[in-house]
């Protein structure tokens, strides 16, 4: 049957045992964690938020504190983080995806600012009347309040929060 096609009997065999032995290399949950360098510029540990790589898991029974999708630019990057009330986050991009601890200091930032900015009391849509194309879009959801925007658009008391959030998905996502 082989030889009419041209493929030795023993390829067929050899073939099967290396695909077999292949796939008993890998686990499920066998993801790299990525390592993270300084940020260039960055002029104080305080200036970048801290993290610590994990393998990602569940978080069963972890409330969702904050949802935070941002897509669009010149890349055309689709980002959703999302922070547990535990402080565990978990950022899937396009192609990759990491778990990680935020630390209690972070999680209380982000908080502070949903709350001076007034979260709950903001509409849910601040949109320009013209898109740009090489815009970021965002979603924010904080304590089941959800509010979208686009960069040129983005109401003032927002910034703070898009600042500390882009900086996070940034840390995870660059190693």
């Amino acid at each position: 049957m082989f030889q009419r096609c041209g493929i030795h009997p023993g390829f067929s065999i050899l073939t099967a045992a290396l695909l077999i032995a292949f796939a008993s290399c890998t686990t499920p949950n066998s993801a790299a964690t990525p390592v993270r360098s300084p940020v260039p510029g960055a002029t104080s540990a305080e200036a970048i938020p801290a993290i610590t790589p994990r393998i990602p898991e569940s978080t069963p029974g972890a409330a969702i504190l904050i949802e935070f999708h941002r897509s669009g630019g010149i890349a055309g990057l689709r980002d959703r983080l999302t922070i547990y009330a535990n402080g565990r986050a978990r950022l899937v991009r396009a192609s990759t995806s990491c778990e990680f601890d935020l630390d209690i200091a972070t999680v209380d930032q982000l908080q502070n600012l949903f709350d001076q900015a007034e979260f709950s009391k903001l509409g849910a849509k601040y949109f320009p009347s013209r898109k740009g194309s090489d815009l970021f879009e965002y979603e924010l959801t904080y304590r089941d309040h959800t509010v979208g925007t686009m960069d040129t658009a983005v109401p003032e008391s927002l910034w703070p929060i898009l600042d500390l959030l882009n900086q996070i998905v940034e840390n995870c996502g660059n190693p």
